[in-house]
């Protein structure tokens, strides 16, 4: 066989892989699922308030600052447990040094675990060589959820989406930060910060057992995804150079950001108001197409407002069913949309569904205001009338709706609920409002940030190209 036969047949059995890869990986993700009429009746029984204080107490953590703070808190106070799990590790001193502080608790006797999605994993270079070196640790073990397998492409949609810290079973941090410098803005990033937020749970009254608490429900989705078939125990070993890139990162990393160790726990304990009743909902686990149980009882708990709704995603698409939702509560109560503009927003591919469809979501009634900066956000929660506060890790997409994991704690305090109002009304402030024209509002206060036209170009590109495939955005 002649060289160029050679050549010819092997670019044909490349393209045939590839083609495996793209449709294996696509098709199964295109059929929609409903949620079951049993897990209706289940979800129905679901009781989301109490009358009387529960065990736990919380406060939000919004500040970039305060997000690395009360992570270098959780891990430099723990005794016992640490678990960890998030989709994205991004190389950075910050990261190194939080690493480094993991390590730290090992060394003390800590038990540690970390779970990681499997694709941000397989390609995450730096994250993989952090991962493998503490692993190694006899303290710290690392799992990856839905470890990345060319041989069942169908998988490869499936992603963990969850952020979770778990300290000693009696902490717990839960929103949309993944261990990434853009959320922190230490002092040595120079880019456009994500601003994020999540909860922080106390679980203060151990006496009270009537009812789970919100780190006892966290801890058992936990170990779900822990012990899942589809997750797998880390089997490589860290290479010596690897951990001499975490040892005195820590150290070296304080000198320069001090601003970030200038709270203790406590400080942030004192923070924490009560709260009846904390509960969480999760999207199913398994590695398939999912039942949306996070959106299905979102839209329950929506339409039960009185008062009003409010919603604050970074990234939202043209969903019927979200779409319908919108519109039904906004007959009902006022509904109020917080998210990104096409100036502040970095994620093309996320934000480009709602840009094409920007006039159906303004059809449905809500009032959407769009945040004004060469910064972005990336939080994701609601506030429905003034009791209930709603944060964590769904955004109001395909993807969150259908298939990847996503928490949320569901929490029923008037403080918080007035707390979380105020941190999105902060944004508010900073936002235009868009018109029924699709245009935005004048406002005295808020300057337009105009997004560059190539930019703009790029957002609608990428609209016509993903509109097919909106159901993978």
């Amino acid at each position: 066989m002649s060289l160029n036969k050679l050549i010819h047949y092997l670019l044909i059995i490349l393209f045939l892989i590839i083609l495996y890869l793209i449709i294996g990986s696509i098709i199964p993700c295109f059929f929609t699922k409903e949620v079951s009429e049993e897990n209706k009746e289940i979800f129905s029984k679901t009781k989301f308030t109490n009358s009387e204080v529960g065990p736990d107490r919380a406060t939000i953590i919004e500040t970039p600052t305060d997000a690395l703070n009360i992570r270098m808190e959780m891990v430099r106070n723990a005794k016992e447990t640490l678990y960890i799990t998030t989709y994205k590790i991004k190389d950075s001193l910050s990261t190194r040094a939080f690493l480094d502080e993991i390590m730290q608790a090992a060394n003390r006797g800590v038990n540690v675990k970390i779970l990681l999605d499997g694709k941000s994993y397989f390609y995450g270079v730096n994250a993989k060589n952090f991962l493998n070196v503490l692993n190694n640790h006899t303290n710290i073990e690392c799992r990856v959820y839905n470890p990345v397998n060319p041989l069942t492409p169908w998988n490869l949609q499936l992603l963990l989406h969850d952020k979770i810290i778990i300290a000693d079973n009696e902490f717990l941090l839960l929103g949309g930060r993944n261990i990434d410098e853009r959320h922190f803005a230490p002092k040595e990033f120079e880019g456009p910060i994500t601003h994020d937020r999540e909860i922080f749970v106390w679980n203060y009254n151990k006496d009270i057992t009537e009812e789970e608490t919100a780190v006892k429900q966290v801890n058992n989705y936990f170990y779900s995804l822990w012990n899942f078939e589809h997750t797998s125990k880390i089997k490589d070993r860290g290479k010596d150079k690897h951990l001499s890139l975490l040892e005195n990162s820590f150290e070296t990393f304080k000198k320069s950001n001090s601003k970030f160790f200038e709270k203790t726990l406590d400080d942030f304990l004192n923070r924490t108001v009560e709260t009846n009743k904390i509960t969480l909902i999760y999207n199913p686990i398994d590695v398939a197409k999912k039942e949306p149980h996070v959106a299905y009882q979102l839209r329950e708990l929506a339409l039960r407002a009185k008062k009003s709704v409010v919603l604050q995603t970074p990234y939202a698409t043209g969903n019927k069913n979200l779409l319908s939702t919108m519109k039904e509560v906004s007959s009902n109560v006022p509904l109020i949309m917080q998210t990104n503009s096409p100036a502040s927003t970095p994620n093309l591919a996320a934000f480009s569904n709602y840009y094409g469809h920007r006039k159906k979501f303004i059809e449905t009634g809500a009032s959407i205001y769009e945040y004004q900066s060469k910064d972005s956000i990336h939080g994701k929660s609601i506030v429905i009338d003034d009791n209930l506060a709603i944060v964590g890790s769904y955004n109001m997409d395909d993807r969150s709706f259908y298939l990847d994991t996503e928490t949320m704690l569901v929490v029923d305090s008037k403080e918080l609920a007035h707390e979380l109002t105020d941190h999105i009304n902060n944004l508010k402030n900073n936002s235009l409002k868009l018109n029924s024209n699709n245009e935005y509002e004048i406002s005295n206060t808020v300057d337009l940030e105009e997004a560059p036209k190539y930019k703009k170009v790029l957002i609608w590109t990428v609209f016509i190209i993903m509109r097919p495939f909106q159901f993978l955005i």
